[in-house]
């Protein structure tokens, strides 16, 4: 499974509506990954709450977008097996594996071409926030 990019852990498929922005609802998802944390190491104090900022960023297609874009790289490398446990090791995969899903839709937002859901509210209901 390692060799072909995948880990054994709790999968999850979501489907989205064509309306929908996948970079948009994956920031929601690690905002709520974020807020979840014990926030006992450095990856999770700061770094979930960040990739989760840099993310939206790109999404609303922000001033600092390109930049959010770079550092949001350098973060997901420098937290990857930092943690204390594997909290921010699954935050990394989600962001990662929505990167590579949602390529077209990453190259359309930096080119400063959001998609219609970029400002829609959050699809999912998570616990402790609105929707």
């Amino acid at each position: 499974m390692r060799a072909s990019g995948s880990t054994l852990g709790v999968p999850i498929l979501l489907a989205l509506p064509a309306r929908s922005c996948g970079l948009t609802e994956t920031a929601h998802l690690l905002d709520h990954l974020a807020d979840e944390s014990a926030g006992q190491c450095g990856p999770c104090r700061f770094g979930l709450a960040a990739i989760a900022l840099d993310l939206r960023e790109i999404a609303h297609v922000t001033p600092g977008a390109q930049a959010a874009a770079s550092r949001l790289v350098r973060r997901l490398d420098a937290i990857a097996g930092r943690g204390a446990c594997a909290h921010p090791d699954g935050a990394i995969r989600l962001a990662r594996s929505a990167l590579r899903v949602f390529r077209r839709d990453l190259d359309d937002h930096l080119r400063g071409l959001p998609c219609r859901g970029a400002t829609a509210p959050p699809l999912f209901p998570l616990p402790g926030r609105a929707r």
